[in-house]
């Protein structure tokens, strides 16, 4: 896998400054910040284009960075796993796809049929790559 997924950011983090700081791990080829609704109706802060400006506005939960190399997601990993971001503690691990989901686990009849939908699609993708 050539993805990770990361928790634990800094409320006023940009992809920018996510790129910079995971960089060293290796070529980067998207980088994507998963933002939480804003709990305060702020509509200055929702307008202005700026998920971090207002109070009431989103916090980042989780962000994917993708790398050129498989390689260079194992690296990043082990170098910034439980390592601090500003003053926040980053949890990475490798993205996983959705190959790996567990339909015996899943419990509703649509959680079943959602994963094997997507399960689908990815193997398409693929087919389609190749």
């Amino acid at each position: 896998m050539s993805r990770v997924f990361i928790t634990g950011l800094p409320k006023r983090i940009t992809e920018a400054r996510l790129r910079q700081h995971f960089a060293a791990a290796g070529e980067i080829t998207d980088c994507v910040i998963i933002w939480a609704k804003p709990v305060a109706a702020d509509a200055t802060a929702a307008s202005s284009g700026n998920p971090s400006a207002g109070s009431g506005s989103p916090k980042p939960r989780m962000a994917f960075i993708g790398f050129r190399e498989p390689g260079a997601a194992e690296g990043a990993v082990k170098t910034f796993d439980q390592t601090f971001l500003d003053t926040s503690r980053l949890a990475v691990r490798l993205a996983s796809s959705f190959q790996a989901i567990d339909l015996s686990r899943c419990r509703s009849r649509a959680s079943k049929l959602k994963a094997a939908r997507l399960q689908e699609e990815e193997e398409l993708a693929q087919q389609q790559k190749a």
